[in-house]
């Protein structure tokens, strides 16, 4: 088993589950909640040796103790690691053999625009286009365990906010608690309730929150159409946060077209994934870069490559991607590259990195 398991992405929709009748009957008999969803860089407390270690994690490993991630250090360790400790201690009461604990969530904050409200000195928005705090917080969305090294189950997220309660740290408070096709109808577009929660003034202007997270009070674990077994958790977020240029109705309109290629209907799917909103998720998963520090720009290509084609995969395209020959699709890798570079690019020139 790896020393860290990062948390898993959340898809956007259930397309690719595989409902049984059975999981139909334990869908209508549990309870679902919606949480607002953060938009900020995913990070990770790990916990063990008896409560006594405690490590920071990005999405996908453990930190080095030279990377401040998003400034995570000078704001978070001193208040936080005591109730990461005191956490450990209280899920180890219910289970006794605990080995390593995660407490997985989002670093959020950094710029709130209030007259009544004072700049945090030296301190960015981790991201923009919703409007927080004016430091940087941690907002508490899973906890996950393993016992006696074996495999990382997630815990009941009706347990995990007796957890976060338990210790005041601060956590995703279900916005709606009810059936799960009410939990799928509840609507977007309501401002942030984060700033109110931290005792702010509101904004003079919309502060929309990014989107919801649907999970169920008690961990439920399905099948999915390549096999595999993924939680039941789904997320949703506003238009001017999708990472997809193009809705489905003009995605459609564009495939009914018969006279397009296998390569042009990819290049098309491509093309609608390589979006501001998708750079912005890939840097959030490494902090901030400049245009001298070359190998972190490498590192953010790769991870924005990698997320397109993934998402592409994701979308129901992997026959057609796998069918392509070999020259069509370093044909299509290699037109990515050079996209996706461009973004980068500009991003670097619009915020002066």
């Amino acid at each position: 088993m790896s020393e860290f398991e990062g948390y898993g992405k959340i898809g956007e929709s259930s397309s690719n589950w595989v409902l049984e009748k059975s999981d139909n009957t334990i869908f209508k008999r549990t309870l679902w909640c919606v949480t607002e969803k953060v938009h900020g860089a995913n990070f990770c407390f790990l916990c063990d040796n008896n409560g006594q270690r405690v490590r920071c994690g990005k999405r996908t490993s453990l930190l080095s103790d030279t990377d401040d991630f998003f400034g995570y250090k000078r704001r978070l360790l001193n208040e936080i690691i005591p109730k990461i400790q005191q956490l450990y201690m209280f899920v180890k009461n219910k289970f006794t053999n605990l080995d390593k604990l995660y407490v997985f969530g989002e670093l959020f904050g950094g710029s709130y625009p209030h007259s009544d409200v004072t700049k945090v000195p030296n301190v960015n928005a981790i991201q923009t286009g919703i409007w927080y705090c004016p430091d940087v917080e941690f907002y508490a969305f899973d906890l996950a365990i393993t016992i006696d090294n074996e495999k990382q189950t997630y815990l009941d997220y009706e347990f995990a906010i007796l957890a976060f309660q338990h210790v005041n740290l601060f956590y995703a408070e279900p916005l709606f608690i009810g059936k799960y096709e009410e939990a799928l109808d509840f609507k977007l577009g309501f401002n942030s309730v984060i700033p109110t929660r931290l005792g702010l003034p509101p904004l003079n202007e919309e502060n929309k929150a990014e989107g919801i997270v649907i999970k169920p009070m008690h961990e439920i674990m399905i099948k999915t159409n390549k096999g595999s077994v993924t939680r039941a958790i789904v997320k949703k977020k506003i238009d001017e946060f999708s990472e997809d240029k193009y809705s489905q109705a003009q995605k459609h309109e564009f495939k009914s077209d018969d006279g397009f290629s296998n390569v042009d209907l990819l290049r098309f799917e491509i093309d609608a994934l390589i979006t501001d909103n998708r750079l912005n998720n890939a840097l959030s998963k490494i902090g901030h870069v400049t245009r001298n520090d070359k190998e972190k720009l490498k590192e953010l290509l790769n991870l924005y490559i990698k997320d397109v084609i993934d998402q592409l995969i994701e979308n129901g395209n992997e026959e057609m991607w796998n069918n392509l020959s070999s020259n069509d699709r370093n044909l299509l890798t290699e037109e990515l590259n050079l996209n996706a570079k461009q973004v980068i690019l500009n991003y670097l020139k619009l915020n002066k990195c």
